[in-house]
């Protein structure tokens, strides 16, 4: 069997990691939090790391994704999901079928697949 490897440009994920810092300001913003006050509740030093991580040029740990979560009033599945859509956008197309908000990286409409009651994942017959 053989397997396409598909890998996304630089450009496009320097937007994708843009795009999650917008998303990251604006759920900080609702919340009427401050870059200081956001980096108090998620524990670190300088809010300078918020500044970078909302304009793309960091990325949150997956060790903080729970705190982070807590931090901006998200449920913690709809966060990293959305956060992978971003970060990890193959890995995200895989297990749910195409990047949220976003325009698929394959070009297919992925979303037309029967999926799972409840899971989000693709129906088994289509595994």
């Amino acid at each position: 069997m053989h397997v396409h490897r598909r890998r996304l440009s630089n450009k496009r994920m320097q937007q994708l990691r843009s795009d999650a810092g917008r998303w990251l300001c604006e759920l900080r913003k609702k919340r009427d939090l401050s870059q200081s006050e956001l980096a108090q509740k998620v524990g670190v030093e300088y809010y300078t790391f918020i500044a970078q991580f909302e304009s793309g040029r960091g990325r949150i740990p997956p060790s903080d994704y729970l705190v982070w979560a807590d931090a901006l009033g998200v449920e913690p599945r709809e966060f990293v999901t959305k956060l992978m859509s971003y970060y990890e956008p193959l890995t995200h197309e895989i297990i749910f079928g195409s990047a949220l908000g976003h325009r698929s990286t394959s070009g297919g409409n992925a979303s037309a697949q029967p999926r799972r009651p409840g899971t989000g994942l693709p129906h088994a017959s289509r595994l």
